[in-house]
């Protein structure tokens, strides 16, 4: 039984699309991979009633004290937290909670599913559990109907089991997923771009040009369910799967993300075309476009030198690894 006084910490971590953005919704395969960038939600539980206070470090770097947990919070970032601090909870309880501390590595807006992190963290910790089939349902409850946001069901599972997920979508939303291998000499440059963009406005200009029928958006799936086709079997025959077969079907997908879908710019290109002339395996864009995150693929002998060149530019980046813990939970 939960005491006055206890805390409840939970971390998740951001994830990388290898390939299939979009095509949770869209119906097809999506391959992705939790990486070595955390956010850590904890949270103290109080004699109720008592006031809520929120702070955080990172890319989120505020604080706020509130009435108690149900009061309405000003600024999103603080309803976000407030509603997985609250989760499941209500006025009646013996406890309440009464102050939550987010550390967060993971940009926020930049295709690293921070906020499917943040919720997966939240929720975690807010009710002790790491049940993979709660959080995953829940999680995406609170984000698409309690906060109004257009995400699909796909980016949970990652930060919950870690490692590299592949997920088969339907109309019913995730209908399996299985778990990949990844080569153990394998690293991740990924790229902050600090162009930052609504991830539910262009989903929505997405969805838009396919109830249209857009065909550029019919050669986006047709061609990425066939790069997932390839990838899974790379990553399924062999415990050790060649990193050069990896970064090539990957860099296809970009092409295919910035012909077709038309979700890349100018600075993306320049980080892609970087990333690739300076040694990496392979480079593409992760998350929905339009800015944001891009990342590559590199053995971790050419990491120094790409992470390097890149670093040249005006942009974040650093490096990282397939993480395969998933989300830890820890109760003081």
């Amino acid at each position: 039984m939960m005491r006055a006084g206890e805390r409840r910490s939970a971390s998740a971590p951001a994830r990388v699309c290898l390939v299939g953005e979009d095509l949770d919704w869209l119906g097809g395969t999506s391959i992705q991979a939790a990486i070595s960038m955390r956010v850590t939600f904890c949270c103290t539980w109080k004699s109720a009633p008592c006031s809520f206070a929120i702070s955080t470090v990172g890319v989120i770097n505020n604080s706020a004290i509130f009435s108690d947990i149900w009061a309405t919070p000003e600024h999103s970032w603080a309803q976000f937290i407030a509603t997985c601090a609250g989760w499941k909870s209500n006025r009646s309880n013996r406890l309440w909670p009464s102050k939550v501390k987010v550390r967060s590595e993971i940009p926020s807006a930049a295709g690293l599913a921070s906020s499917a992190a943040l919720c997966v963290a939240g929720v975690a910790a807010s009710n002790g559990t790491a049940d993979f089939q709660y959080l995953s349902r829940e999680c995406w409850f609170v984000e698409r109907e309690i906060l109004s946001r257009d995400v699909g069901p796909m980016d949970y599972f990652p930060c919950i089991v870690g490692g590299v997920i592949e997920a088969s979508c339907g109309s019913s939303g995730v209908e399996r997923i299985a778990q990949l291998n990844w080569p153990k000499d394998a690293r991740l440059i990924v790229v902050d771009t600090l162009v930052k963009r609504d991830t539910s406005e262009v989903v929505s200009w997405k969805r838009s040009r396919w109830s249209h029928g857009d065909r550029s958006v019919a050669r986006y799936i047709s061609s990425t369910k066939e790069l997932a086709l390839q990838l899974s079997e790379i990553l399924s025959r062999s415990p050790r799967p060649q990193l050069l077969e990896i970064g090539r079907i990957l860099t296809k997908a970009h092409v295919s993300l910035r012909d077709d879908m038309g979700v890349s710019n100018k600075i993306i290109e320049d980080c892609v075309n970087t990333l690739l002339r300076s040694g990496a395996a392979g480079a593409k864009i992760t998350g929905t476009g339009k800015g944001g995150c891009v990342f590559a693929v590199v053995h971790e002998t050419d990491m120094e030198q790409v992470l390097g060149a890149i670093k040249r530019m005006p942009v974040n980046a650093v490096g990282a690894s397939v993480d395969s813990e998933g989300v830890k939970l820890a109760i003081d």
